[in-house]
């Protein structure tokens, strides 16, 4: 929708309101009483009430209570102002002030000589004057009412009653020439469309007047600056800053906005509920043919139609949907439900205004403007139309380090904006105060190019603008590291067992302490420590066997800075380090009935499991030889049976009280063959092989491998990872193998043959 349709639909649905409240102000007897009296209403006024007792008559006044200043309202059913001394409440009601007596005081009579002053000085717009003021009193309590310029003054003199049940009512008559439409603006500090006293009025901004029914033409501009108001020749920046002024406005619908500056957002006027219908109407495209199609679905809904998505959103396109709206101002997107059971997407969560006047959502205004309708027949002054805006914290788009022995040199880049200036903070971190400030940088020093000693750093930004000061910018951290130095030495072996080796390092002069990372192939930090002394450290995670690593060591220093993180190569990248690979495993081979393998760095101690095997080498039996805490490089296993077998080897370091277990070596196969047996051997020979036999062959058993495992596998079964035992029954089976093996030996040349 165009911002002219938009003027213009302003323009009609605000004359329709006003029409509207007008008839409401017309049925009430009060107004138009109030109306036949000329007395106009002081909505919106403020006024500062201040209370004296003079005494005796003709000298000096003494305050008998401290100057307040409040806004007139219509919702008078409670003084506005607090009580004086617990005594005496000043009510201003929307057309008088109501002078009450009625407190806990005691009635009294004011003593001679005495009198009582109430001033009510008025903060009246240009075109406003008061041009008289009466008192309705009772029969003892006559205030006698004077009028000098904005100030209203009451008094009440000797021998007037005061107390419970005394009061008096004075009539302010104030007259305007011609409409003026004002405001002020303020610094929203804290971005909550709330002015709280600490938060600056702001002079400078220009404000528009726009007329609605003239397309939205800018018919005058003016800035918002100092006002002496009061016309007491001096200014009190309380109520007489920030103010912006349109004076001698014709009759029509107009809209007050402002020209923002870049790096600011206005935070008032702007409403949730206002902001929601002018998106949704702004991206869905909202129209009506008229026909609102009222309760077709039995909601007592009405429907119009929009876009079918958002398109702020991907992929949106603009075909078009049917909506509908339901009385608490809930807006849904048609799914094609039948109108017996009507369903749609919730799109928002409006009001119910937005249903009883269906053209606040089809033409929907703008949240951040205001809307004024000037009867040129009725003058009137349209006042408190501020405006809040928040001036946003920059932020750092880019920070370039280029790091060198001699220098750092550092490039920030941020959004700037026209017209403002910025402050950078930068603090060293650790010793955490302060190492730069840089003020008043404009936008010929972006990008900002400045130099560091090697720091880890913390830096703020914030903007200047319009005799503001944002609040600093979400904190940038960095860190500008001293070069890396070749300083591991150890704890990197390869083809160890160690899953928690002691990593070993050089010492860097001055260095306060250490940290010790490992890192993934894949650059995953799998283990680190930090702030280590000496120059050595155990790992205190076990590492996974089989695994990449890469390992590295920095050094830290008292002043906060640190090296880059190096490899066994000093190589200056960051996460290179020297390799590191906990996969140490023997390799054996078979020599007659020995095992023989290489040492494996760090074991204790070896594992060997040997099983037996078919001719297609499909297993018979498994664990035919387990031997475990084995010492030395070899294992001489006892005779066995003729046949094939495979054979693996696995190392073993046990450490602190834990066991940390190498990969399986490779499957390395062999046929043994029984060596030729003396004759003072064979009958002791023939026994053992039939009792190995009957204990341990079983043809019927699966497959048996031993496979890799974990340090967390502590029993493993017996039927495919060596490490527990397990006999069999003697079978018929069994006895016939035995047989077998018997007359194999028996006409057996008692060779051997291995294979690997």
């Amino acid at each position: 929708m165009s911002v002219e349709n938009i003027l213009q639909f302003l323009a009609r649905s605000f004359q329709a309101r006003r029409r509207r409240s007008h008839q409401f102000a017309c049925s009430s007897a009060a107004v138009e009483a109030l109306e036949s009296r000329s007395l106009l209403t002081l909505i919106g006024i403020s006024a500062t009430v201040s209370a004296t007792v003079q005494t005796p008559s003709g000298g000096p006044e003494t305050p008998i209570a401290t100057d307040i200043t409040a806004v007139v309202t219509d919702d008078a059913d409670r003084p506005e102002f607090p009580g004086f001394a617990g005594t005496y409440d000043i009510d201003i009601s929307s057309t008088a002030i109501a002078m009450n007596f009625s407190g806990s005081a005691p009635t009294q009579v004011v003593p001679a000589g005495t009198f009582y002053r109430y001033r009510f000085e008025f903060d009246l717009a240009p075109n406003e004057t008061i041009a008289s003021a009466s008192a309705v009193t009772t029969s003892v309590l006559v205030p006698n009412v004077t009028v000098n310029g904005n100030t209203v003054t009451a008094e009440i003199g000797a021998g007037m009653t005061i107390g419970t049940g005394f009061n008096a009512l004075i009539n302010v008559n104030i007259q305007r020439s011609g409409t003026v439409i004002m405001g002020r603006k303020f610094n929203d500090a804290n971005n909550d469309g709330i002015r709280t006293s600490n938060e600056a009025w702001l002079n400078g901004w220009t404000m528009e007047l726009r007329d609605l029914n003239a397309n939205g033409d800018v018919v005058a501009t003016t800035l918002s600056r100092d006002i002496d108001l009061n016309g007491n020749g001096q200014i009190e920046s309380a109520t007489e800053s920030g103010v912006y002024l349109f004076e001698n406005v014709p009759g029509g619908t107009y809209v007050v906005q402002e020209q923002l500056f870049g790096g600011w957002i206005q935070s008032l006027p702007s409403s949730a509920i206002v902001a929601k219908a002018y998106d949704l109407d702004q991206n869905r495209n909202l129209t009506s043919n008229g026909d609102l199609h009222l309760n077709w679905g039995g909601l007592n809904e009405k429907w119009f139609f929009g876009r079918r998505f958002d398109l702020n959103q991907p992929g949106a396109t603009g075909e078009r949907s049917w909506y509908y709206i339901v009385p608490d101002g809930s807006v849904y997107q048609w799914n094609g439900s039948p109108k017996t059971a009507l369903t749609g997407t919730l799109v928002t969560t409006l009001d119910s205004t937005y249903y009883d006047d269906l053209t606040l959502l089809l033409d929907a205004p703008s949240p951040r403007q205001y809307i004024a309708d000037v009867d040129a027949a009725n003058p009137a002054t349209f006042r408190r139309l501020n405006f809040g805006n928040y001036l946003v914290p920059p932020e750092f788009t880019q920070v370039d380090m280029v790091e060198d022995q001699t220098a750092n040199t550092l490039t920030f880049n941020w959004n700037a904006e026209t017209g403002a200036t910025y402050d950078i903070w930068i603090s060293d971190i650790a010793a955490n105060q302060q190492y730069q400030f840089i003020p008043d940088l404009d936008g010929t020093d972006i990008p900002l190019i400045t130099q560091l000693p090697d720091r880890r750093y913390r830096v703020w930004i914030r903007a200047n603008s319009q005799g503001v000061t944002s609040a600093w910018s979400d904190p940038y951290e960095f860190e500008l590291f001293r070069d890396p130095v070749n300083i591991i030495t150890g704890g990197t072996e390869s083809n160890s067992v160690d899953a928690t080796p002691t990593i070993t390092w050089q010492a860097v002069s001055t260095a306060s302490s250490y940290d010790v990372r490992v890192l993934t192939a894949d650059g995953d930090v799998a283990y680190i420590a930090t702030r280590t002394s000496g120059t050595s450290h155990r790992i205190a995670t076990p590492l996974m066997f089989g695994v990449d690593y890469r390992v590295d060591v920095r050094a830290n220093f008292a002043d906060g800075s640190r090296t880059m993180w190096n490899d066994a190569n000093g190589v200056p990248l960051e996460g290179i380090g020297a390799a590191l690979r906990i996969d140490g495993r023997p390799a054996p081979t078979v020599n007659g009935n020995i095992v023989f393998w290489n040492a494996v760095p760090a074991a204790t101690s070896y594992e060997v499991w040997i099983n037996r095997l078919d001719d297609q080498g499909q297993l018979l039996q498994a664990q035919v030889v387990h031997a475990t805490n084995v010492r030395d490089l070899r294992h001489e296993f006892p005779i066995i049976a003729a046949g094939n077998y495979a054979v693996w080897v696995r190392a073993i370091r046990a450490e602190g009280g834990e066991e940390y277990q190498s990969l399986w070596s490779p499957r390395v196969d062999f046929r043994y063959v029984q060596p030729q047996l003396t004759d003072a051997r064979t009958s002791t020979s023939l026994d053992d092989q039939m009792l190995l036999s009957r204990l341990s062959l079983d043809a019927e058993r699966p497959d048996a491998v031993p496979t890799a495992t974990n340090r967390a596998d502590r029993a493993p079964s017996a039927v495919d990872v060596p490490g527990q035992t397990k006999t069999h029954p003697v079978t018929p089976e069994s006895e016939q193998v035995v047989a077998a093996v018997m007359a194999e030996l028996a006409q057996s040349d008692m060779l051997y043959d291995s294979q690997s």
